[in-house]
């Protein structure tokens, strides 16, 4: 027997096309919602428990300093230092993450370059790169759009088996800034419902920047991403 699918009073079912765009709206309003949570998160990291953490490490340093300490509370007090120094290193991490001061403090190129050392390093592969000498003032929304593309770009190509030949060259030409994230590997091609979801997101985040985003793969096997975004009038 048929399956009546039931809505709600006073609702109409929609076609396919129609839903297409509300789809498209909504998941562009989630990226602007998660960045402003994200942006907000590492600011409560940094002003609150950061400096909560940074008051005690201080407190224990003067403790440290005070005659009549026996040796075993010393050797635990100085372990406790060494515990809080941790914790400041791993939430300054979790606030790279979260959102990569180096953007509003150094520019996007550095921070493109940070992250592709850290990331590149921590999986224990090669790659090159390629930078203008000087940047581009860009607005905010810019920089972390185009950021947030190549970390997720960079991500995919380094889940792939064996990446090589990666490389990441940025120029801007006739004020339009252009991304090149190229690698090769020996893992099989993805389905296309395995790369839809991510390379989904990149799309809709270019065109919320004025830009696009294109993917493409060479007859020698490298996969490339290419993202092209308008920064000057």
């Amino acid at each position: 027997m048929e399956t009546l699918q039931s809505f709600p009073l006073g609702s109409t079912r929609s076609s396919p096309n129609d839903e297409a765009p509300a789809l498209v709206a909504a998941l562009k309003q989630s990226q602007i919602d998660v960045e402003a949570e994200k942006s907000a998160l590492a600011r409560t990291l940094h002003d609150d428990f950061g400096g909560l953490l940074v008051a005690a490490f201080m407190d224990m340093g003067w403790i440290a300093n005070q005659p009549g300490l026996s040796d075993s509370a010393r050797k635990k007090l100085s372990r406790a230092q060494g515990l809080i120094h941790a914790a400041i290193d791993m939430e300054r991490v979790l606030i790279e993450n979260l959102r990569p001061t180096l953007l509003d403090n150094v520019g996007l190129y550095s921070t493109l370059r940070w992250y592709m050392k850290a990331s590149c390093r921590a999986a224990a592969v090669p790659y090159t790169e390629s930078f203008p000498v000087s940047e581009h003032m860009m607005n905010s929304e810019i920089k972390i759009g185009v950021f947030r593309i190549v970390q997720e770009a960079l991500k995919c190509a380094l889940d792939r088996k064996t990446p090589a030949d990666l490389s990441l060259t940025v120029e801007v030409i006739a004020g339009t800034l252009h991304c090149h994230l190229i690698h090769q590997s020996t893992a099989p091609d993805l389905g296309e419902a395995s790369v839809q979801s991510p390379e989904t997101s990149m799309h809709h985040r270019a065109e919320r920047v004025g830009g696009a985003v294109q993917w493409r793969k060479s007859p020698a096997g490298h996969r490339e991403m290419h993202l092209q975004v308008p920064i000057l009038p």
